[in-house]
C-alpha cells in the first residue's frame, strides 16, 4: 500500500463575536488615534466574514472619548459599518481624559468585543492649585501646604512638569505676606 494524500478545505463557522484585531494604543490627550480595527470571529476564534450587513455600536464609559470615522478625527461617529461579506470594520478615537479607557463594540447577533487604550496627559500648558489651604489664621502658616501643579489643555495633571512656580498675592488690603 502506498501513502495517499487528501486535501481538505476548512472554512470558518458563522461569525458570532467581535474582537479587536488592532493592538491596544497609547496616545497623548487630544491626539487622534491610529486606526482601530474590529473583526468578526466564529465560535472557535477563527476570523469570519459577515453574511448580512451589521452596524457596530462604539461605546465607552471612560469620560472624554469621542469616536470618528476618519483618520483626522473630524467626522464624529457612534457606529461603524460592517457590510455583508466584510472581514473587518475600522474607526478612530480621541481621548481627552488621561487613564485607561475601555472601548466596546457591540452589534445585534454578536458577542461584544472590548479593548483597553491608554490616554496619557499632554505637556503642561497652565498651572492649577492642587491643594488649597482650608482656612487662614493671622500670623499662622497656611495648612495644608499650598500645592500647584502643571496641567495639559484638558486639565489632566501633566506628570512631567517640574518647573518652578512663583505664587503672589493679588488684592491684598491687609498687607499679608507669603514665605516658605
Amino acid at each position: 500500500l502506498s501513502p495517499a494524500t487528501q486535501v481538505h478545505a476548512v472554512a470558518a463557522g458563522a461569525a458570532g463575536k467581535l474582537a479587536f484585531s488592532s493592538a491596544p494604543q497609547t496616545l497623548v490627550a487630544g491626539d487622534c488615534s491610529s486606526v482601530a480595527t474590529v473583526q468578526p470571529f466564529d465560535a472557535f476564534d477563527n476570523p469570519a466574514t459577515t453574511t448580512a450587513n451589521a452596524t457596530l455600536a462604539l461605546s465607552t464609559v471612560w469620560p472624554g472619548i469621542t469616536f470618528f470615522s476618519d483618520s483626522s478625527c473630524t467626522v464624529a461617529a457612534t457606529t461603524a459599518p460592517l457590510p455583508a461579506g466584510a472581514a473587518a470594520a475600522s474607526f478612530y478615537f480621541r481621548g481627552t481624559t488621561s487613564g485607561a479607557a475601555v472601548l466596546s463594540v457591540t452589534a445585534a447577533g454578536f458577542t461584544a468585543g472590548t479593548q483597553t487604550e491608554t490616554v496619557n496627559p499632554g505637556p503642561a500648558r497652565k498651572l492649577a492649585f492642587f491643594v488649597q489651604p482650608l482656612g487662614a489664621i493671622a500670623l499662622q502658616p497656611l495648612t495644608p501646604d499650598v500645592q500647584v501643579i502643571g496641567q495639559d489643555d484638558f486639565n489632566n495633571r501633566a506628570t512631567g512638569f517640574t518647573g518652578s512656580v512663583a505664587v503672589a498675592l493679588g488684592t491684598n488690603p491687609g498687607a499679608a505676606t507669603l514665605s516658605g
